[in-house]
């Protein structure tokens, strides 16, 4: 999944992630691997 995100454009790369900081703040624990996927990107 990681080489389709890349793929994916900035801008819609940009929304995931808020997403997941917002899956975050209101489903701690269940995101974190989302997050952690994108982040070391």
């Amino acid at each position: 999944m990681a080489f389709r995100l890349r793929s994916v454009s900035l801008r819609r790369r940009l929304a995931m992630v808020i997403a997941c900081r917002a899956a975050l703040e209101t489903a701690p624990g269940l995101p974190i691997a989302i997050d952690r996927s994108s982040g070391p990107d």
